[in-house]
């Protein structure tokens, strides 16, 4: 699988590619995320992509299967109104509460997408209109 992560320095970005074989590979690259240095990977197969951002515990997940794109949703019931902030590929964009999952869903995840090359069905995903 190829994925590509991005390396942030001030204002200047690198994107690397690489390819991998195991799914630890990418487990080591999430967990490297940091929403400072490290904002974005981007997983890609065939006809499906997976897109992480943010890091410390705050990520969007989502999954683009033949053009559709599916959001992974907090299944935590968080009653706050205000929007996380979080940086992604440089950029620090904000987030409704129900779109930041944990390092955990953003694992589960990523593990079954590189198993599967399709989204975890036991998480919640939300079609984007």
């Amino acid at each position: 699988m190829q994925i590509i992560f991005d390396r942030w320095n001030r204002s200047s970005i690198v994107r690397e590619t690489f390819i991998i074989k195991r799914f630890t590979q990418l487990e080591d690259f999430i967990i490297r995320l940091d929403q400072s240095e490290f904002t974005e990977i981007i997983a890609k197969d065939t006809f499906s992509e997976l897109y992480i951002g943010g890091g410390n515990d705050n990520y969007a997940v989502s999954v683009s299967i033949d053009g559709i794109i599916f959001d992974l949703i907090n299944k935590e019931q968080n009653s706050s109104r205000k929007h996380i902030p979080i940086v992604i590929a440089g950029e620090q964009l904000f987030y409704s509460p129900m779109k930041v999952v944990s390092i955990e869903d953003t694992l589960l995840a990523a593990e079954h997408y590189f198993q599967n090359r399709n989204k975890n069905s036991s998480l919640k995903w939300k079609k984007r209109a």
